[in-house]
């Protein structure tokens, strides 16, 4: 399990660290705009957006993308906070901030002992062309937004038939050049889900935020056997759900699209 004394690098199990997933199906709403006279992705479902940079935005919402009440910045329940906003005119409320870790998008500490932090659905209002030119929906999938350090377009699939899983990334990102990735795929059989995450065999080879993986071996955690030479995502930890190292310096790990069986 990766450690490290600054709580964005620590390892954690999913139920303890939710800040990657955003359960948001793409058409939801919320109507809390930034600048009602003008088009932004709270169309979309963000709670607020900024125009600019995210170190720029000075707006109220307190909550997170799980709708868990954020922590104020200057008290230490439920969690020792140790990285204050950059934003020092809001270290005395719990608005959502970028703080002086550079998460690359507000967030906060949470009211809930279980999370730590959390990224809030709060992102720069024209980012990618809000809705005009959002990625194609692969045929049998259903799409939903995940928000992190990036914006990004996550399909499931509907259905899942026998076969054996192939090497894919079931993600389109909103990178930083204002543009959504097109080289997404899906696979959508039995070995793409997961009961025990210890287990799984599936073939995910990029994060939810639809960062590459890197090969496992040389790793602190990595799975036994042929998997340890493949970046494939995997749980060698007991973590709760497949995650991987990435290709992101600044993302060290990050649980991936997996989606429980049902």
């Amino acid at each position: 399990m990766p450690t490290t004394t600054n709580f964005t690098e620590a390892k954690i199990t999913e139920d303890d660290f939710s800040s990657t997933v955003l359960e948001t199906a793409v058409g939801e709403t919320t109507t809390v705009p930034s600048s009602p006279q003008q088009k932004n992705w709270t169309i979309l479902g963000a709670a607020d957006c900024f125009w600019t940079t995210s170190l720029d935005y000075s707006g109220t919402i307190s909550y997170t993308v799980s709708g868990i009440p954020c922590q104020y910045w200057n008290t230490k329940s439920q969690h020792v906070i140790w990285n204050l906003p950059e934003d020092k005119t809001a270290r005395k409320t719990n608005y959502c901030r970028e703080s002086t870790y550079s998460e690359g998008g507000p967030g906060c500490y949470t009211s809930n002992a279980n999370v730590l932090w959390e990224y809030c659905f709060i992102v720069k209002c024209d980012a990618c062309g809000i809705d005009e030119r959002l990625p194609v929906i692969p045929f049998g999938t259903t799409s939903h937004f995940h928000i992190a350090k990036f914006i990004a377009m996550v399909f499931t699939c509907d259905t899942l038939t026998p076969g054996t899983s192939v090497d894919h990334c079931p993600v389109a990102q909103c990178g930083s050049d204002d543009q959504w990735t097109t080289d997404y795929s899906t696979s959508c059989t039995h070995d793409d889900c997961y009961t025990d995450s210890t287990t799984y065999q599936g073939k995910v080879t990029c994060t939810s935020s639809g960062i590459p993986c890197i090969v496992w071996f040389n790793k602190p955690y990595k799975p036994a056997g042929p998997d340890m030479y493949t970046n494939y995502c995997r749980d060698p930890d007991g973590s709760g759900a497949p995650w991987c190292y990435t290709s992101d310096s600044n993302v060290p790990w990050d649980f991936c699209p997996v989606p429980k069986c049902f």
